[in-house]
């Protein structure tokens, strides 16, 4: 296999082509609330994160928007599924999950802002 790249060149370029980066799921990686703060900070500090992905699995997680408030991040939403035994969604039909979420936990106009400022 090729080698990989440092991530700090990887967000350089994600920075510099005007790209949202996002850290996705940080749900997942078994981080207590000090460690994820102290890793969500230095990313946004070193590669400039815009959002925390808040939503995941069709589950609202309200601590992980609490640190994306605490740290001025974008909530997003992850719409993938991974699961092995996942058919279809049951109210789509859909061969992936789509995530139903409450309109109040959500603000998109400031993702449309960032994405409008970057083109």
């Amino acid at each position: 296999p090729l080698p990989s790249p440092p991530l700090i060149s990887i967000y350089s370029i994600l920075k510099e082509t005007g790209a949202i980066i996002t850290l996705a799921h940080p749900m997942g990686y078994s981080w207590d609330i000090q460690t994820a703060e102290k890793i969500i900070c230095e990313m946004k500090e070193a590669f400039g994160l815009h959002a925390l992905e808040v939503h995941y699995g069709f589950r609202f997680f309200p601590e992980w928007k609490q640190i994306a408030d605490k740290f001025g991040l974008l909530c997003s939403i992850g719409s993938d599924s991974h699961s092995i035994d996942y058919k279809h969604h049951a109210f789509t039909g859909l061969p992936f999950s789509v995530p139903f979420v409450d309109e109040n936990d959500f603000d998109l106009m400031p993702f449309i802002e960032l994405i409008s400022s970057a083109n």
